[in-house]
């Protein structure tokens, strides 16, 4: 199908999300942490000094989930504007975008949700001796697939990279750190992490593979059909890395 027309009302709309995420990332990063530099923050202290009422705004690069939540809305209520058709169908649309991100927060309120649960019931403990156990006796290469399978099993049931690193990370975090040398690394633990939810969002529907693939309107059989191949030279290339870089001695690097 042809591209619709770059209209001054869509070229507008592209500025303002663009401007939106442009402030986003510069209102999350701590830049005095990696330049050393103040500036942000001084200005923020003069917006906040000029404008008293804006005094509850977080200094720009300490903002959190809030300020984010708050810059999304305002930007939607200027895309809104720009492309004004009725109150009903603002508010139709807007409700309509929110609530693909009800999945999203359910799932992070779950994986939240689990990790107070392991710590306060002292079952993170259990679970942590558990695997410090068997991976002082698999070893390096044989920890790695370990984590490997298990965090790709977990993919299935928490399919949020935040969610299960929230519930998970600090278990394998402490199980990898009370085994000491000789073991998988607490770095090649966290790659292997990424690895294997890395390879599981990219087979499981659970994730963000179905709406990928409505926006591309191609079936998950067919996908599966076109890129088995891909998908195994991925899994097998992946696992090779890893264990290379498992094996290979901290000193090299």
């Amino acid at each position: 199908d042809a591209l619709p027309p770059m209209t001054k009302k869509r070229k507008w709309t592209l500025i303002v999300f663009g401007i939106v995420f442009l402030l986003l990332i510069v209102g999350l990063i701590d830049w005095k942490a990696i330049t050393g530099w103040n500036g942000f923050r001084e200005f923020s202290d003069l917006l906040n000094r000029t404008f008293p009422f804006l005094t509850t705004i977080a200094p720009i690069g300490s903002w959190g989930m809030i300020e984010a939540g708050m810059l999304f809305f305002i930007g939607s209520v200027i895309i809104g504007a720009i492309n004004w058709q009725g109150c009903g169908h603002f508010i139709g649309t807007w409700v309509k975008g929110c609530g693909d991100f009800v999945p999203v927060a359910f799932i992070l309120a779950v994986g939240k949700g689990l990790a107070i649960t392991l710590t306060y019931s002292g079952l993170n403990n259990v679970i942590a001796s558990g695997l410090g156990s068997a991976i002082k006796v698999a070893g390096a290469l044989g920890s790695m697939f370990m984590i490997f399978i298990v965090i790709s099993i977990l993919t299935i049931f928490i399919p949020s990279s935040s969610g299960l690193s929230s519930a998970m990370m600090p278990m394998i975090g402490k199980a990898v750190g009370s085994v000491g040398a000789g073991t998988i690394s607490l770095s090649g633990s966290v790659t292997t992490f990424a690895a294997a939810m890395g390879w599981m969002n990219i087979i499981t529907p659970a994730g963000m593979l179905l709406p990928f693939l409505e926006v591309s309107k191609m079936d998950l059989g067919d996908y599966f059909k076109a890129s088995w191949k891909q998908l195994g030279i991925l899994l097998v290339v992946g696992l090779a890395l890893l264990s290379i870089g498992t094996v290979m001695p901290a000193s090299l690097f």
